[in-house]
């Protein structure tokens, strides 16, 4: 148990309106600590007096300072939240979804997913998903698992088991006659999807792995309005890479890095700019 106990009435000012911030970092298993003062900050720099500027922020040990601590052995006693149940695709599928997959039903647990095999769009707008296995790749190459987030909808996700030498894995493509690859989503378009980043992940093997993308008929991405393609890098942090007319070399952005073994949903949101006729 670590008690902290802060008196401030007897500094400058009676204390100046000093705070205190508790950052909890669940990444780091550390508990940050600071102090300052919201009300000397709020004044400009030059209409600080000399005491002013020594409490604007306190940064001596008793005042700045890391705690250590393990969040899961800490509230391993409190009573675990149930898990949530399935959810069925027609409570998912909100107006103006383009399409919409999950994994339940295609296979066992453990078992390999044939390839060829079809991932139905349950949006019921006909983009299904068709297995496709790289050379040198074996059955294991894509399996099906019950691993899952705790609010995944559907419980039951792929594992894909990629790598290089030799270049192996499998990936889901859409049919050439798919209604989905013909639109460009010139007003934007919002993409969410479960993912986790297995332990075993490393810079040698699953450099560069794809989350997601869109391939043009004579290039990757080549003078396609709109489209992109969100990766996970070999610092396990997510890109997002979006081609148009005016940015021959596309736009990238980068997500904050993502634990191994842990899963997320991460969510991509773009839509062009009113005021500018850009993307953001």
């Amino acid at each position: 148990m670590h008690i902290h106990i802060t008196n401030y009435q007897d500094r400058y000012f009676g204390g100046s309106g000093m705070v205190r911030l508790y950052r909890f970092d669940l990444e780091r298993g550390r508990v940050d600590v600071e102090t300052l003062s919201p009300w000397l900050l709020g004044k400009r720099p030059d209409q600080r007096n000399q005491l002013e500027q020594q409490e604007v922020e306190l940064t001596d040990h008793a005042n700045r300072f890391s705690v250590a601590l393990d969040f899961d052995q800490r509230f391993a006693g409190f009573a675990p939240i149930p898990p949530r149940a399935e959810r069925p695709a027609a409570d998912l599928v909100i107006p103006g979804t383009v399409a919409y997959w999950r994994f339940d039903g295609v296979a066992g647990d453990g078992a390999p997913v044939a390839t060829g095999a079809t991932i139905a769009d349950a949006s019921g707008h006909g983009n299904d998903l068709t297995v496709v296995r790289l050379d040198n790749s074996g059955p294991s190459a894509l399996t099906a698992i019950g691993d899952h987030h705790v609010d995944q909808p559907a419980h039951a996700s792929l594992f894909i088991d990629g790598g290089y030498s030799p270049t192996r894995g499998a990936y889901l493509r859409t049919a050439d006659a798919a209604p989905l690859n013909r639109l460009r989503f010139e007003r934007g378009y919002t993409l969410e999807a479960f993912m986790k980043i297995p332990r075993t992940y490393n810079d040698g093997t699953h450099d560069w792995r794809a989350l997601g993308g869109m391939q043009d008929s004579s290039a990757w991405f080549a003078d396609s309005p709109g489209t992109g393609s969100n990766a996970i890098h070999v610092r396990r942090f997510r890109r997002h890479r979006s081609f148009g007319p005016k940015h021959s070399a596309g736009a990238q952005f980068f997500s904050r890095t993502t634990r191994c073994g842990s899963s997320c949903l991460p969510r991509l949101r773009c839509e062009r700019s009113r005021r500018s006729g850009g993307r953001r």
